[in-house]
């Protein structure tokens, strides 16, 4: 009881107390310091932005940035950004702090090109998958046909068939054509009666 209520121990409880305010202190100071909390920096859009730009657009705007890949694209100008993370803050309300680096994705100015495999009469999730894999996007599109549900009857390049062996650019999208089965077209009963 005597130790208790010394002056000594409280002495040692009010050090204990400051010691750890000030601990307390300096860690949330710097944390917030080497952290930037708090900070809020919009990401501007890179979109067309030009990649030989790229250097100049970001002057001043205290984040970083990195091509990681190239993606074809038929519409897009050459050369230019077509994607980006994180996104736009205009679009997405997103921030970041600063020495942010943005993924970019740049649209090649001489894309790579591919050799289109034969797909026809493969089924559709197979022939999807086949293109996919050689970097080739795909669109599926449906009509009556002979042949079972599900299966390719032809492929088509900007609204036109495409043989098997042509090269097209990377990212390229082949439109693949499915059959619905049946054509449902009519044919005459024949008389069985009296037949064996």
């Amino acid at each position: 009881i005597k130790f208790l209520t010394s002056k000594l121990f409280w002495f040692n409880i009010l050090a204990i107390l400051i010691i750890w305010v000030l601990i307390v202190f300096i860690q949330s100071k710097y944390l917030k310091s080497s952290t930037n909390f708090g900070e809020q920096i919009a990401v501007p859009t890179f979109y067309k932005i030009h990649m030989d730009d790229l250097d100049e657009f970001i002057k001043g705007k205290n984040i970083t940035y990195k091509i990681q890949d190239s993606v074809y694209l038929d519409n897009w100008p050459k050369g230019t950004v077509c994607w980006q993370y994180p996104k736009p803050t205009d679009s997405s309300g997103m921030s970041v702090k600063s020495g942010r680096e943005i993924q970019l994705s740049i649209v090649p100015l001489h894309p790579q090109m591919i050799v289109i495999p034969k797909v026809k009469d493969l089924s559709k999730r197979m022939a999807e998958t086949t293109l996919q894999s050689k970097g080739i996007r795909t669109k599926v599109s449906y009509k009556p046909g002979a042949d079972g549900p599900g299966y390719v009857l032809e492929q088509l390049y900007n609204g036109k068939p495409i043989k098997p062996g042509t090269s097209i650019p990377k990212g390229s999208r082949i439109e693949i054509v499915v059959s619905q089965g049946n054509t449902g077209a009519s044919t005459a009963l024949p008389n069985l009666v009296g037949l064996t």
